[in-house]
C-alpha cells in the first residue's frame, strides 16, 4: 500500500477539497495522512494530523491606529506564521519511516516541502492561483515576488502539477512550462430533491474582503428578494448591511441551505487576477444539488455557467445589474433548474476523482523526482 502525506495550511475541518481527495485516494488503496492546521475533521477515513495551531480571526477593530498598525505589520505577521508552519511541518515528515507521495496543497505547503524534492514524488495542488492574489500590507509587492520566485524554481522538481480550473490549468502551464491537470472542486451528485421555488439567495461560502458581498446585498434589496449567508468570516470584514448569517456548516448542511434557498449566489470582486481564472467551490455544489446561479460574469465561472446555461451572470461591483440577473432567474427557474440537473453528470466528483487517481498512477509508475506528463 503506497503511503501518501497531504500538507496543507488551511483548518483541515474546512477544506472539503482535501477531504474529497484524500477520502478517493483511501478509496482507490493508499494510506493518507494529512498535515493541516486546526480544527481537524472527524470520521473521516484518511488520519489528520494538526500542526501548528487553529486558524482563527479576532473581532474586527476600527480605530485609526490599529488600521495604521495592521497595514505595517500585517505582511511580518503573515511570514512568522507561515515559517511556524513549514517548521512544523518538516518535524512532523522527519518522523515518518516510509512516504511515497507527497502532496502539497498551494504554495506554503509546497515551500514546507522543499527538502524532500529531490528525494521523493510529490504532487502539487494549486487551489488558486497563489501569486494573483490580492494582499494587503505593507510589504505585500515584495511577499507577492518572493512567492513567484519560490513557485516557479520548486516546480521544477516536482512529479505531477495539479489545479481546479482549465483557465488555471492554462496560466501555470505558462508559468511553469510544462503540462498542469485539471482535477476540479466538484462535489458527489446529491441525491436529496431538487428545488422546486426561490425561497431567498443563498450564499454559502467564506465571508471576506473580494467576495463582492456588498453589491450582492444592495442588488437583492433591489430585486426585493431576500438574502441568506452561511460561512466563516476568515478576516476582519464586516458586512455593511444586516443579512442572515449562519455560522459554517458542513458539505450536507451547505447544500440543504441552497437548496432551501433555490438560487445560489456566486460572488467575486473583478480586477484580482485569480478571480479571473476562479472555479469556486459553492458553483460547483450549487451544480450537484440542482441549483441554479447568480455568479460573477468573470472568465473561469461564466465558462461553466454558460456552457450549460445554468444561471445569470452579473457585472461585479454593479448592483443593478445583479438584480436584473436576480430577475431573469426568477422568470424561467423550472427551466435553470432542469439545466442545472443535467449539468451535474459532467460537473461531479465520480469525474474529476478518476482524473486524480490517474495522476498518481502516473506518479507511481515513474521513478521518483519525475516529470509526469
Amino acid at each position: 500500500m503506497k503511503i501518501v502525506v497531504m500538507v496543507s495550511m488551511s483548518p483541515l475541518k474546512f477544506d472539503s477539497r482535501i477531504d474529497r481527495e484524500a477520502s478517493a485516494l483511501v478509496a482507490a488503496g493508499y494510506q493518507v495522512c494529512v498535515l493541516g492546521l486546526g480544527p481537524v475533521p472527524e470520521n473521516i477515513p484518511w488520519k489528520a494530523i494538526q500542526v501548528g495551531g487553529e486558524s482563527g480571526y479576532r473581532k474586527k477593530r476600527s480605530s485609526i491606529y490599529w488600521k495604521l498598525l495592521k497595514y505595517l505589520f500585517l505582511v511580518p505577521y503573515r511570514f512568522r506564521k507561515r515559517k511556524n508552519f513549514i517548521h512544523h511541518v518538516r518535524e512532523q515528515l522527519k518522523k515518518f519511516e516510509v512516504i511515497d507521495i507527497l502532496h502539497a496543497h498551494d504554495l506554503p505547503a509546497l515551500e514546507a516541502v522543499k527538502p524532500f524534492l529531490e528525494s521523493h514524488s510529490v504532487v502539487y495542488d494549486s487551489h488558486e492561483l497563489w501569486t494573483g492574489r490580492k494582499l494587503r500590507g505593507f510589504g505585500s509587492s515584495f511577499e507577492l515576488f518572493r512567492d513567484k520566485r519560490i513557485e516557479v524554481t520548486s516546480v521544477k522538481s516536482v512529479s505531477a502539477v495539479v489545479t481546479v480550473s482549465d483557465q488555471m490549468a492554462e496560466e501555470l502551464g505558462r508559468r511553469f512550462g510544462r503540462q498542469v491537470a485539471v482535477v476540479k472542486s466538484t462535489f458527489p451528485i446529491s441525491n436529496d430533491k431538487p428545488p422546486e421555488g426561490v425561497n431567498f439567495l443563498a450564499y454559502a461560502g467564506n465571508i471576506s474582503l473580494g467576495r463582492d458581498l456588498s453589491t450582492v446585498i444592495e442588488g437583492a434589496s433591489k430585486a426585493g428578494i431576500e438574502l441568506r449567508i452561511m460561512g466563516r468570516n476568515i478576516s476582519d470584514y464586516e458586512l455593511e448591511s444586516p443579512v442572515m448569517t449562519l455560522d459554517h456548516g458542513t458539505v450536507k448542511e451547505a447544500g440543504n441551505f441552497l437548496r432551501e434557498g433555490g438560487i445560489a449566489v456566486v460572488s467575486l470582486e473583478s480586477g484580482i487576477e485569480n478571480h479571473l481564472r476562479a472555479l469556486p467551490n459553492k458553483l460547483l455544489q450549487a451544480i450537484a444539488e440542482g441549483v441554479p446561479v447568480i455568479a460573477s460574469d468573470l472568465p473561469g465561472i461564466a465558462k461553466i455557467v454558460r456552457s450549460g446555461n445554468l444561471g445569470a451572470l452579473y457585472k461585479p461591483g454593479d448592483s443593478d445589474s445583479f438584480a436584473e440577473a436576480t430577475e431573469r432567474v426568477c422568470q424561467n427557474y423550472p427551466s435553470f433548474v432542469e439545466n442545472t440537473l443535467r449539468a451535474r453528470e459532467k460537473f461531479c466528483w465520480s469525474v474529476d476523482s478518476k482524473i486524480l487517481e490517474s495522476v498518481y498512477e502516473k506518479v507511481c509508475s515513474a521513478p521518483k523526482n519525475t516529470v509526469c506528463s
